[in-house]
């Protein structure tokens, strides 16, 4: 069975702490001092490639966030 994120985990992520690699995603576990490859088909991961390089970008501005899914509200 491969591992998944629910969407807690999914809408909690946060932006430094994972990365694409290989197909993957690749997400540290502090409380287990442990590491989490999470596979990623080939259309999400342009999709969510295509999100980091444009979407984000343009919805944060000038703004910086730690999480991964940002909104225009403020705070964010």
């Amino acid at each position: 069975m491969l591992p998944d994120l629910e969407s807690p985990e999914l809408v909690g992520l946060k932006f430094e702490q994972n990365q694409f690699q290989a197909g993957c995603w690749s997400e540290s576990l502090a409380k287990a001092n442990k590491e989490r490859l999470v596979p990623v088909g080939e259309e999400a991961m342009s999709w969510l490639e295509g999100y980091m390089n444009q979407a984000r970008k343009t919805t944060l501005g000038e703004r910086q966030c730690d999480y991964l899914f940002v909104t225009n509200r403020a705070g964010a």
